[in-house]
């Protein structure tokens, strides 16, 4: 292991209700760890639980994340983080988020995110609720309501509310639809801004590998 790599062990997976907090200068990298709050440089996580993670940027396989604030690019696969800001691109694949605000380009691939917020977004079979964008191009997908300066959507996919319609009826309820996007967005970003870490002791009890291990 090079000396500016750090595997941090974290909490022993024997349902020990306390997990530490990683606060490290150097990237990080966690293999089937558990920490309440990690904050790195970059960070690697693999078959680990997060409460929250500050990077400048994060890689996540197979993990949870509660919290996300990435200050460059963000990728997961197989993996849950349900609140993420990120101010570069953001990939997720095979994963979910329930809010996810970049401010580059949203990729999603088999990914399912309720309120997505870009510059732009791809998505190769996915969905979401509420999709916020300058430019979306979805190949396959479902979403309830889009609202981007420019759509490319593929016949396999499904809109409930496209731009268009959004307009029309938020111009008939006085910008309705105008002022859902923008509270959705500026909520979802205060909202990993103000939230604590999430409780380990809460995520222990579902960890896939916490009943086998621990």
């Amino acid at each position: 292991m090079s000396s500016d790599e750090i595997t941090g062990p974290g909490m022993p997976l024997d349902g020990t209700p306390s997990a530490p907090a990683l606060d490290l200068s150097a990237p990080a990298d966690l293999s089937f760890s558990a920490v309440q709050a990690a904050s790195a440089d970059s960070l690697s996580a693999t078959g680990s639980a997060i409460g929250s993670a500050t990077a400048g940027s994060i890689d996540a396989t197979a993990s949870a994340i509660g919290i996300a604030k990435v200050g460059g690019d963000f990728s997961a696969s197989f993996s849950s983080t349900p609140l993420v800001s990120v101010k570069g691109d953001a990939s997720i694949r095979q994963s979910y988020a329930s809010a996810l605000v970049a401010g580059g380009t949203v990729e999603m691939s088999q990914a399912v995110a309720p309120m997505v917020a870009g510059r732009e977004i791809h998505i190769d079979m996915g969905g979401g609720v509420l999709l916020v964008a300058g430019e979306a191009r979805v190949k396959r997908g479902w979403i309830g309501v889009l609202l981007a300066g420019k759509a490319k959507l593929g016949e396999d996919t499904r809109v409930m509310v496209d731009t268009r319609a959004a307009l029309i009826i938020g111009a008939a309820l006085l910008g309705g639809f105008a002022l859902m996007a923008v509270a959705a967005y500026f909520g979802a970003r205060k909202l990993i801004d103000d939230m604590d870490p999430l409780d380990f002791a809460a995520l222990s009890e579902w960890m896939p590998w916490h009943n086998e291990m621990g």
